[in-house]
């Protein structure tokens, strides 16, 4: 049991070690990781709350959706309703193999 406690790492602690080049206190690493992309000054007047919201969209990391990510994987859209061709909106996510056999046989 020792040997095995031994292999298993500490909670919250990285296991990628990064050494020589990669290492975060090489002093030429910054030459070699890649920065991020630098914004462009705006060309012409902008007034100070669009330029803030420019700021704002560009750092926002965007996340993709559950319903999107199964219509890229699966081919499923999730979003549109088979009768009409509305839009629908995922409520909740079923899980439970008794419930999802009782809905599937609808």
């Amino acid at each position: 049991m020792e040997k095995l406690a031994a292999l298993v790492p500490r909670p919250r602690v990285h296991l990628t070690r990064f050494h020589g080049v990669l290492a975060p206190n090489y002093k030429y690493r910054k030459l070699i990781v890649p920065t991020p992309l630098a914004t462009t000054p705006n060309q012409g007047a902008v007034d100070q709350s669009q330029d803030d919201n420019i700021k704002n969209d560009s750092t926002k990391k965007k996340r993709i959706t559950w319903a999107q990510l199964l219509k890229r994987v699966f081919k499923m859209d999730m979003e549109t309703c088979n009768v009409c061709g509305g839009k629908m909106a995922v409520i909740s996510a079923i899980t439970d193999p008794e419930v999802i056999q009782k809905y599937s046989n609808i």
